[in-house]
């Protein structure tokens, strides 16, 4: 089955960290991670968390976000903003898009109450959800982390055991966070360090945006990063060159 992990970045009262371990507690997610929290969440979580204390105990807490998603192979966030480069789904699509993904290990990201989730934490989400509302457009944050798990819960989107051995035996793995992550950080570097003048401002993001939103596996991967050692062994031929080795000059 898909385990869920429930990630809160910054979050600013106590009080909603207890409401989410408790809703954690409820639909049987064990694993609550909070990103560089307030001092004092502890005592005042302890008060809304009521009977789910053993959960709340449970809680990790990191400083930055890449900490929290480590391990996980889908990361979904959850944003009431939208932009050129932030279109989220209606939250009625989280379940068929975790069916459809099938992954071992999935992050649910939720920024914080003032000011969401910022572009570069919607730059590691593979795929973007809203909850379209009538009225006032903002919730709590513990109803949004609600809504969000009642979906997932109701659509019945945790896979079988069997399927999920299935998929690993077919070698269809997807790739974790961290290897995404390591390919993206190399992929910038590697086309930063080229004779090719990147004019692009956005490079970074746009990197991030294609390998964090793609269901890569983990042999798409290995291709990526056999063709940046190309690129890598390219730069280093054409050194002392005034221009790049053309087709048919590789070897």
């Amino acid at each position: 089955m898909t385990q869920l992990r429930v990630v809160l970045v910054e979050p600013r009262t106590g009080e909603n960290v207890g409401f989410v371990a408790r809703l954690c507690d409820n639909f049987g997610i064990g694993s609550l991670v909070l990103v560089h929290p307030r001092p004092d969440w502890e005592s005042r979580a302890r008060v809304t968390a009521c009977m789910s204390l053993e959960l709340l105990a449970r809680v990790q807490t990191v400083d930055q976000v890449e900490e929290a998603l480590k391990g996980c192979e889908l990361v979904l966030g959850f944003t009431a903003r939208e932009g050129k480069e932030r279109k989220p789904q209606p939250i009625q699509t989280l379940g068929p898009s975790l069916d459809r993904a099938k992954a071992p290990r999935a992050a649910l990201l939720f920024g914080s109450e003032d000011s969401g989730l910022p572009s570069s934490m919607t730059q590691l989400c593979n795929r973007l959800f809203r909850i379209d509302l009538p009225g006032l457009p903002s919730l709590n944050l513990s109803h949004a982390v609600a809504i969000a798990l009642h979906e997932a819960h109701s659509r019945r989107i945790l896979e079988s055991t069997q399927a999920q051995a299935g998929s690993k035996r077919k070698g269809h793995n997807r790739m974790s966070f961290e290897e995404r992550d390591f390919l993206a950080r190399r992929a910038f570097e590697v086309l930063s360090s080229t004779p090719f003048q990147m004019d692009e401002p956005h490079l970074q993001g746009s990197i991030h945006r294609l390998l964090h939103r793609g269901a890569l596996q983990t042999r798409d991967g290995r291709m990526l990063h056999k063709v940046l050692t190309l690129v890598e062994w390219l730069r280093e031929k054409s050194e002392g060159s005034p221009h790049w080795p053309h087709e048919g000059e590789c070897g």
